[in-house]
């Protein structure tokens, strides 16, 4: 509810030739708050509690909540003027909720499994539907002018090729991190700082080059650059620890601090100011359903590929472990079990003797999901082309 309010009032603040700006401050803003969090939950999770991750926000809230009432201006609203969609909020949330669940359960049910598959025609038989709904009703939830404006569903969908990648990062890489190079919570927070320092940094830059370039060439640099990033950690950061990952976290954070600006302020230009809110919170539904969409989808082929990697490496060295045993390596694996669990379960002998093997099933999992989420940015790399076109 707030992202849209937010870049409504921002870019129906500012003339046309200032909006590029404006939205890689607003992003400039948001990526240092980026930046600050991974720090400031290592601080509460590894001295307080994680739960304190959630208590701070609460006084952050009340404080911003009581500054908007006080200096936001009032528009005046005409009652009854538009509906809201709730058949169309209905069938959308049913059938991405079918998704997700589908694509994560899978590994546990199997594709074949009649649950799979039977969520999978939910959700493309409710899509369907939203779409017709979407088409027939007047104050839709995506409206007609909306719907078939190609700059901004262009603009959408490169935002939701492009998310993934980063949500990959944030969440396995570490994990990675504090799992097999021993660091805190707050190490592992700290070492996602240049990432996300240089999306802060950049993301202002961007929207003045973004007035000098144009839509399409300004989205193109930072997708290609976010790509560049993902297979530089593919290419070095399992190799040689935090100095491996730099590069690519640096090189990712300036894509993203280009890219995903210069995604908003297209999708948002193309579509008039009285759409400005509305538009902002569709390009947050494609962020947000794209990283959820992602993150399923690479959880789904990390456990594949991490798993068989794991049985068939312990199978050639003729260890043997018992299935309750090789549950719990699994999980310490896919999920959020400490090594001091597993060691406590496995003994110090057995761990040491399976550690390499999960180690290398860790990354080979992780190979896997970033290779294919670095071929999704790719593709939304190729997207702005149809962005130039309609320009011209």
């Amino acid at each position: 509810m707030l992202w849209p309010c937010i870049i409504g009032i921002l870019y129906s603040s500012v003339s046309d030739d200032q909006k590029g700006f404006a939205g890689g401050l607003i992003m400039g803003i948001a990526g240092t708050g980026n930046a600050a969090g991974p720090l400031i939950g290592g601080v509460l999770t590894e001295f307080a509690s994680w739960r304190w991750i959630l208590f701070v926000n609460v006084p952050i809230c009340v404080i911003a909540g009581i500054i908007t009432y006080s200096e936001v201006e009032k528009e005046d609203v005409i009652p009854g003027e538009k509906r809201v969609d709730y058949l169309g909020i209905l069938a959308v949330s049913i059938s991405l909720v079918s998704l997700l669940y589908a694509l994560n359960l899978s590994p546990q049910w199997g594709w074949v499994s009649y649950k799979t598959i039977s969520l999978m025609i939910i959700f493309v038989a409710v899509m369907a539907a939203f779409v017709m709904i979407e088409f027939r009703t007047k104050d839709g939830l995506i409206p007609n002018d909306v719907m078939t404006n190609f700059p901004f569903m262009i603009s959408s969908t490169i935002m939701f090729t492009l998310i993934p990648a980063f949500f990959t990062i944030l969440l396995y890489v570490t994990q990675y991190l504090e799992k097999f190079l021993n660091y805190s919570p707050l190490s592992a927070g700290a070492a996602l700082v240049p990432l996300l320092l240089f999306f802060a940094i950049m993301a202002p830059i961007s929207g003045k080059i973004y007035n000098r370039l144009g839509a399409k060439l300004s989205i193109f640099i930072g997708t290609a650059l976010s790509t560049i990033g993902i297979i530089c950690v593919i290419l070095f950061g399992f190799s040689y620890g935090f100095y491996g990952l730099l590069p690519g976290f640096i090189i990712s954070g300036i894509g993203l601090g280009f890219a995903v600006p210069s995604i908003t302020t297209a999708a948002i230009g193309s579509v008039s100011d009285a759409r400005a809110s509305l538009a902002g919170g569709i390009v947050y539904m494609f962020q947000l359903v794209g990283g959820a969409f992602g993150l399923a989808v690479v959880t789904t082929i990390f456990t594949d590929f991490a798993k068989n990697d794991l049985l068939s490496r312990i199978s050639a060295s003729g260890l043997t472990i018992s299935d309750t045993e090789r549950s719990e390596i699994i999980s310490f694996i896919i999920g959020s079990e400490s090594k001091d669990a597993l060691v406590n379960s496995l003994g110090q002998e057995k761990f040491s003797d399976v550690f390499s093997h999960i180690h290398h099933a860790y990354v080979t999992g992780v190979y896997s999901r970033l290779i294919f989420t670095a071929a999704f940015a790719a593709i939304g790399a190729y997207w702005p082309y149809f962005l130039l076109r309609e320009e011209s």
